[in-house]
């Protein structure tokens, strides 16, 4: 029997957490950065966020009821404060119009709205305000029963696994993959199916990875309607073959996954995979045309930024300091609405970067700093591999700096390098 209880495990909060800390965390991340706009943004989001709680909280009395309308009040008073042409505007503008819908479709209306913000946040790597968000739209459901369980359980699974909570996806996981069998949805059963297997991977069962993504791969074949969910599955068999060291046929699955992408934010994730893959193969003009065209197609910052990242490792790789800098510079320029891991990336790459330039100082300067971001942030594997970098940082001053890699791309990749670089032909890139 399917129930709330696993969702509710899935998107629990640390024991140390408050409640919607994340919005308020990124409240003081913007007016720290200097971004006064996401910083105001940030605090609607958190008004919101109250003003559903207090609606779930009314016992329908006269005074209950009469503080939510001077609650609506006041937080659409803030929101109107807001510039419409911004897109996260948009969508916390949505999430009050369905907060001022009467009777009850209003938590349906809430629910649906929170859930495009979530899927917003989600394409941004923005994970806890994403978990927070998904939080909000459970609470808002009547019971499993209801038709966006499977898809909002799905969403806490994806949002958990990027975070490397495995116990908590498995659970959302599961309760995605039951409901959808009970509505008889055979894309959310897949996708279900293919997180699990992500868990399986994570965990080192590569064999049982292996064998489950390539049955979903079967399965969803021949189903035009079912495209997007085996462009996820060739997705995920691409970082199977990678773990089984396999790298090429890792490249090719991704390939497969990028020819069966539509969405924009998903096409710009599976070329910077594809990016990194080429790179690490020697394929770097072919790497550089991925790279591009993610670039070029992002739809929001954080993959933009992501994109531009993998342009500078490039650049600093073959030595172009002027081609380093110029992405840089784009960089920065969207740093601050990016996800703060995605932060503490950049300032590795240009650590890496100067550090190939043979400026040691600045490089160990950022890294630093890096490793502190990472630490205030919680981030215990980036604070670990920078603390790395600057343990080796003096055998490099010793060398004069890192050598640029030279390799040449395998000739099995030839036809895939190809295909890439003429795809970012067509596109102008």
């Amino acid at each position: 029997m399917i129930t709330l209880r696993p969702l509710d495990r899935a998107l629990s909060l640390r024991a140390d957490e408050s409640h919607h800390a994340a919005f308020l965390d990124r409240v003081r991340t913007e007016r720290s950065s200097g971004d006064d706009l996401r910083g105001r943004i940030a605090l609607g989001e958190y008004l919101l966020a109250r003003l559903i709680d207090r609606m779930l909280a009314s016992d329908g009395s006269d005074e209950a009821e009469d503080g939510i309308r001077w609650h609506l009040e006041t937080t659409g008073d803030y929101l109107a404060t807001l510039p419409e042409e911004d897109p996260e505007t948009a969508q916390l503008a949505a999430v009050m119009r369905a907060a001022r819908v009467e009777g009850l479709r209003r938590l349906d209306a809430i629910r649906a709205a929170l859930a495009a913000r979530a899927r917003f946040l989600m394409q941004e790597q923005r994970d806890a305000e994403a978990i927070e968000v998904l939080r909000l739209a459970a609470s808002t459901m009547p019971g499993p029963a209801a038709a966006d369980f499977p898809a909002i359980a799905l969403a806490a699974g994806e949002v958990n696994l990027h975070l490397d909570r495995l116990e908590q996806a498995a659970y959302a996981y599961l309760a995605a993959e039951e409901a959808a069998f009970n509505a008889g949805d055979p894309a959310v059963m897949l996708r279900a199916r293919i997180g699990e297997i992500g868990i399986a991977r994570r965990r080192g069962d590569l064999v049982r990875a292996r064998a489950g993504i390539e049955q979903v791969i079967t399965e969803a074949s021949g189903h035009p309607d079912l495209d997007p969910v085996a462009a996820e599955a060739y997705v995920e068999l691409g970082a199977t073959l990678a773990s089984l060291g396999r790298p090429v046929d890792a490249l090719r699955a991704l390939f497969e996954a990028f020819c069966r992408t539509a969405e924009p934010a998903n096409r710009t994730a599976v070329l910077c995979l594809l990016g990194d893959g080429l790179a690490e193969q020697g394929a770097y003009a072919a790497a550089a045309s991925a790279f591009v065209l993610a670039e070029r197609s992002a739809s929001g910052p954080t993959g933009r930024a992501r994109a531009l990242l993998g342009l500078m490792d490039l650049a600093s790789n073959l030595g172009d300091r002027i081609g380093f800098e110029r992405h840089r510079s784009a960089a920065a320029a969207i740093l601050p609405r990016t996800a703060p891991h995605v932060q503490v990336d950049f300032a590795h790459r240009s650590a890496v970067g100067l550090a190939r330039f043979g400026q040691f100082t600045r490089a160990a300067a950022i890294w630093q700093r890096a490793a502190g971001a990472a630490a205030a942030r919680g981030l215990a594997d980036w604070e670990r591999s920078i603390e790395r970098m600057l343990s080796l940082l003096p055998a490099c001053r010793s060398v004069g700096g890192a050598a640029h890699d030279t390799a040449m791309s395998q000739p099995e990749l030839a036809v895939l390098s190809a295909d890439i670089r003429q795809l970012a032909a067509l596109a102008g890139a």
